[in-house]
């Protein structure tokens, strides 16, 4: 049997499960020199960043932000931020935006002796510089970890599944020193996306608008989803009550000055998970027909961590829903949302808001 040792080369890769556990680090030294944040969106690496720039202000001692956001040249640039001594400080904040392409050229043969000072410098980084690189993928790079020699700390967004929702919201709230009533807890699940970023983003959103120690589900609505912004799930529910009238004055929130793009394909991503809610129940109803399967049927829904009085609400709207939107009209829906989602982010229309309109209107005249 071998007695060698084995390597220890990638206990040096530190992953955060959260970024709550790096907004506890308290102190410079605890936080990794080298930072890399993986996911698409990045609103967990500002919170990163911020943490970063908070600690440095509490230096009381000048110190550098330097960012780079991916344009041509800006490689060689970085090798001399991070290992020429500077003018002005000695204290510096390095950060990557639109990582994957910035470091996309670096992994190309032109840069092969690039790559090899880096990585031979490395080690000789001055402790007083820190890098924080935004990767906008999903995994990182066999050539990027290299190119770190395998030193650095990482967090990947994390998406919520249906059963860690409620805990890992009472874990922010708690983070964030304020509580929930049940029915806020419930509202807020179920309106917002399961992300972890996404929670953190609006529950600082909510403690800005409403500063305050304890919310309702009135808050939230309130807070998050106020009448005078377009509100995509209010729009979904007016189809849902075969409100017309509701659905228009709601989509005119739209203003004309704007592009509505993004305000469609978030409304139609919204509606999409409510039809697929019907779909679901219509088959759940026959096969769970008693209050002891109830959990199961909510299993399926994922909806297993709301609170009983949401759990009833919920069944119950089903119910009068799967009557409405039987098969004819769920096939028309589905037809129409690729169909939208194809001319408004093809662009091939010239006029989405008539276009758009113009759909939901026969889908209305199905309905009513």
């Amino acid at each position: 049997m071998s007695d060698s040792k084995p390597s220890t080369k990638k206990k040096e890769i530190q992953e955060f499960k959260t970024i709550l556990e790096v907004l506890r680090l308290n102190d410079l030294e605890k936080l990794p020199k080298i930072f890399i944040y993986v996911a698409q969106e990045s609103f967990e690496f500002d919170l990163l960043v911020d943490h970063y720039k908070q600690l440095y202000n509490q230096l009381n001692e000048p110190y550098e932000t330097v960012i780079y956001v991916a344009e041509e040249g800006e490689q060689e640039s970085l090798f001399s931020e991070m290992f020429n001594m500077s003018m002005f400080s000695s204290w510096k904040l390095i950060i990557v935006k639109s990582g994957s392409n910035f470091f996309k050229p670096i992994f190309t043969e032109a840069y092969k002796e690039y790559v090899k000072n880096f990585k031979r410098s490395l080690p000789h980084l001055d402790q007083k510089i820190s890098l924080l690189i935004h990767y906008d993928k999903k995994e990182i790079p066999t050539a990027l970890s290299s190119l770190l020699n395998d030193k650095f700390a990482f967090l990947k967004n994390k998406v919520l599944y249906p059963n860690e929702r409620l805990k890992e919201l009472e874990n922010i709230l708690k983070n964030e020193k304020i509580t929930f009533e049940p029915s806020a807890s419930d509202e807020f699940i179920y309106r917002i996306p399961s992300n972890f970023g996404a929670y953190i983003k609006n529950i600082q959103k909510l403690k800005t608008l409403i500063p305050k120690k304890h919310y309702t589900k009135e808050d939230i609505q309130e807070g998050l989803f106020a009448s005078s912004e377009f509100n995509p799930f209010h729009l979904v529910d007016c189809i849902f009550q075969n409100n017309r009238l509701e659905f228009h004055k709601e989509f005119s929130k739209i203003k004309e000055h704007e592009d509505s793009t993004g305000y469609i394909l978030s409304f139609l991503t919204n509606f999409l998970n409510r039809l697929d809610e019907v779909r679901k129940a219509k088959i759940l109803f026959q096969v769970y027909k008693t209050q002891e399967e109830s959990e199961e049927f909510f299993k399926h829904l994922k909806m297993e961590g709301f609170s009983s009085g949401r759990k009833y609400y919920v069944k119950e709207r089903l119910k009068k829903e799967i009557h409405v939107f039987n098969n004819e009209v769920l096939n028309f829906c589905y037809d129409m949302i690729i169909d939208l989602n194809i001319n408004v982010k093809s662009g091939s229309i010239k006029e989405k808001k008539f276009y758009f309109l113009s759909k939901f209107n026969a889908l209305f005249e199905l309905i009513r």
